[in-house]
């Protein structure tokens, strides 16, 4: 079946959102889509989704890839105004995403070394210190043999838990688009969008091609760095603009604000992960 989602999203109660047709119950009868009623969607049922993800998948990811790709922020607005039958469900598609990152992205990623916790963490750098040195002397071991340790254990949690990610941001994206009176659990839509394509750009793609221009140009660690940094901020701050314009409808000035402020609390949410990170890897080790 085809579906115009370029089209406006039909307002009319008994119009179905995805195709157009009348609805004559729950479910329309020409594609299957379920009537939508504002404010149904409850937090529990976006954390059900997640476990139909890891054993079903739609048959329409192409079609979501493709425009979440070319147009982000687009899916999030239809998904959220009740065209939900054309795509994949968000939370499927941050689990394939999820997949990739887990599977494709090296280095430190989301993730932060023990030097960076126990030194560059502002307040939290005091007591990540005691507790590694508390270890440390219970375990007997150097302070060199337990970074290494620590830093096999956080990278994988740092994969694993990359839904935390999703919860954080998904406040301040409700805070600096509270005027459009949406519910919280769209907020959470619009973030897991969001999360599954900055992953992908920021922590998957950018490093290895980073990795091909060192094979031209010999780069330091500080270098490699360096590099990142600048693509970082505006891989985030294009993406954040885009969804400002395409899910929350703003306007070009108000998109621009908007997305630049998102960028400086997107790494902040940053921040909060590492810190809640390393709370894990130390109590899983």
């Amino acid at each position: 079946m085809d579906f115009n989602l370029t089209s406006p999203i039909p307002e009319e109660p008994g119009i179905c959102r995805s195709c157009g047709a009348t609805l004559t119950g729950e479910f329309c009868s020409n594609c299957g889509e379920k009537k939508f009623i504002p404010g149904e969607d409850k937090v529990r049922h976006f954390f059900g989704d997640f476990f139909s993800a890891i054993t079903s998948l739609d048959g329409n990811f192409l079609r979501t890839a493709k425009l979440m790709i070319t147009k982000p922020g687009v899916m999030s607005y239809q998904y959220i105004n009740g065209r939900r039958i054309p795509f994949v469900k968000p939370m499927s598609m941050f689990f394939i995403v999820n997949v990739i990152y887990f599977l494709l992205s090296f280095g430190d990623g989301l993730n932060s070394t023990l030097y960076t916790q126990m030194n560059n963490m502002l307040w939290q750098s005091k007591v990540a210190t005691n507790m590694v040195e508390k270890r440390i002397k219970e375990e007997k071991t150097t302070l060199k043999a337990f970074a290494i340790k620590y830093q096999e254990q956080s990278t994988e949690m740092a994969k694993l838990w990359l839904v935390l990610v999703v919860l954080y941001f998904s406040v301040p994206l409700w805070l600096i688009n509270y005027n459009k009176k949406l519910f919280y659990f769209d907020h959470l839509t619009v973030s897991l969008e969001f999360i599954s394509l900055a992953a992908i750009y920021m922590f998957v793609i950018l490093p290895w091609i980073i990795v091909l221009i060192s094979k031209f140009v010999k780069l330091s660690d500080n270098s490699f760095d360096a590099m990142a940094k600048f693509p970082l901020i505006v891989i985030s701050w294009g993406l954040l603009y885009a969804f400002e314009r395409n899910t929350y409808q703003q306007s070009i000035f108000r998109s621009l604000t908007k997305a630049a402020l998102l960028v400086f609390l997107f790494y902040v949410t940053l921040m909060i992960y590492r810190i809640t990170l390393f709370y894990i890897t130390m109590f899983t080790l």
